[in-house]
């Protein structure tokens, strides 16, 4: 009993002297949790395509790019409307910039809705997303689908604030 209470005091006092340290300044305060800070340099990119035509396809797209790596990660998923024979396809300004259906490998589930996706791929989505007044005033940038080469559905990319 006696030792548990020794132990239990000992413990105590560490407590109350590296509570005292800490706040006395000996500790650098900014220090103290470097590890746990993040990196304010690193900038995040969100942009989504939502396809909401009743008529054709219904789902929506989300891409990411983290720290300016030029790598872009592609998830959603389609409720309706989409069939194994479309192709989606990322486009500037009418044209074709990337066919993303290989690296999506979309499922088809019945009704035309897909099993949710995601891919890595090799894209440099803020370049792709560049701020410039004639792609904004000529139809800038759009996820498409594609039946061959007709045009089922199409959606504007637009980025997220961060």
């Amino acid at each position: 009993m006696n030792k548990k209470f020794v132990y239990f005091a000992l413990t105590l006092i560490l407590f109350c002297v590296s509570i005292k340290e800490s706040k006395s300044g000996i500790i650098p305060q900014s220090n103290v949790f470097t590890f746990l800070k993040r990196d304010t340099a690193a900038k995040m990119l969100v942009a989504n395509a939502v396809f909401n035509n009743a008529d054709s396809v219904m789902g929506a797209m989300t891409f990411e790019e983290q720290d300016y790596s030029g790598i872009t990660y592609v998830y959603g998923s389609f409720s309706k409307g989409y069939e194994d024979c479309y192709k989606v396809v990322l486009k500037d300004n009418g044209v074709t910039v990337i066919d993303l259906t290989k690296d999506l490998n979309i499922t088809v589930t019945t009704g035309g809705a897909t099993n949710p996706f995601w891919a890595t791929i090799d894209f440099n989505l803020r370049k792709f997303l560049s701020y410039d007044k004639r792609k904004r005033q000529s139809g800038g940038q759009t996820a498409d689908i594609l039946n061959g080469r007709q045009t089922v559905s199409s959606a504007p990319i637009t980025a997220l604030p961060s």
